[in-house]
């Protein structure tokens, strides 16, 4: 119903809950496999795009500015409000087959643990567990 700033907060995220494992309708916050939340609220049904219009923004260990941020672009009024998946999840409980039309579509969408650190760059924002996990997984190689 209203325009947004590149880069503005769109919303705070709030009503969330601990999830009690990771699932397809959960997000996850933290490197651990129990780090994840559950949204209980509309944001849930925020579709995929490997060009999203918005991102999630998780400092780590600052819960109180989680929050949803409109992307480079900004987000008109009326456009939709998808984010990249792979931003939060490492290893998601269900890949799919992306079809968001994007010229950057990615094809399958399975999670962070997939992809390079610079394909997850090319579409915004690199949470701090995605980045901690990536370098981790860097470091072992």
């Amino acid at each position: 119903v209203q325009d947004f700033a590149p880069n503005e907060t769109i919303t705070p995220l709030t009503n969330l809950s601990q999830a009690p494992a990771k699932a397809y309708s959960s997000v996850q916050y933290g490197p651990k496999a129990h780090e994840h939340f559950e949204l209980n609220s509309d944001l849930l049904f925020m579709n995929h795009s490997c060009s999203p219009s918005v991102y999630m923004s998780l400092p780590r260990g600052r819960p109180d500015q989680w929050a949803i941020v409109a992307g480079e672009k900004g987000l008109k009024a009326g456009e939709p409000v998808t984010f990249f998946y792979p931003s939060t999840e490492w290893d998601m409980a269900q890949g799919f087959t992306c079809s968001c039309g994007s010229d950057q579509c990615l094809g399958e969408i399975n999670g962070a643990k997939y992809l390079t650190l610079e394909q997850l760059e090319q579409r915004g924002l690199v949470n701090d567990h995605i980045r901690a996990l990536k370098e981790g997984e860097e470091k072992a190689e």
